[in-house]
């Protein structure tokens, strides 16, 4: 945790919320390197994933080709599919 609030405080990660009736139910801490955005960490209990991770692709449209996150978790195969990422590292070309 420290990491990723030094690299908040530094301004050199950015943090997004996603809210559901004004209750904060996920989050997304990321940055850009390159002409990548990085999801550095991410967290949610949310209604509708795909609409959320639209809105970080929105954002990371602005000044990158890609969206890279990498996860253990064995449930991200699925989802991250689902969301047009493909395994290589989990890439999604913009």
């Amino acid at each position: 945790p420290e990491d990723v609030y030094n690299a908040l405080v530094e301004n050199r990660a950015n943090l997004w919320l996603w809210l559901e009736n004004n209750q904060a139910v996920g989050f997304v801490v990321g940055y850009v390197h390159g002409e990548t955005f990085i999801i550095w960490c991410a967290y949610g209990r949310l209604t509708n994933l795909k609409q959320a991770f639209a809105e970080i692709e929105d954002v990371a449209k602005q000044q990158c080709t890609r969206i890279t996150f990498e996860s253990w978790r064995p449930g991200w195969d699925r989802v991250a599919r689902k969301l047009g990422f493909s395994p290589r590292g989990w890439v999604k070309e913009l």
